[in-house]
């Protein structure tokens, strides 16, 4: 487990588990997988989408500025009203 815990992301998009991680601030569990096809698999055992990360969704949110301290809440909220997936990150403009 130290190891998994220890890697990049790009090295866990390489990896062959799931995470199930627990947050302070979110009431649920949030998953997150290699691939979109991991995330499939979860989805069929009845897991929503918005408790769903991809790797590469990871990828491109930490690939910007850091989200607000209300951000990710934020971000969390919008995939469960419109069943989304992150797909770009950008920097706030002034």
């Amino acid at each position: 487990m130290a190891d998994l815990l220890s890697m990049s992301v790009r090295d866990f998009a390489e990896a062959d588990c799931a995470l199930e991680v627990r947050v302070a601030w979110w009431p649920e569990t949030l998953f997150f997988v290699p691939e979109v096809q991991d995330a499939e698999a979860l989805w069929h055992e009845g897991v929503s989408r918005e408790h769903v990360w991809t790797a590469h969704e990871l990828l491109v949110l930490l690939s910007g500025p850091p989200p607000a301290p209300d951000g990710l809440q934020i971000i969390l909220i919008a995939r469960r009203e419109f069943a989304g997936e992150a797909v770009a990150a950008r920097p706030r403009r002034d």
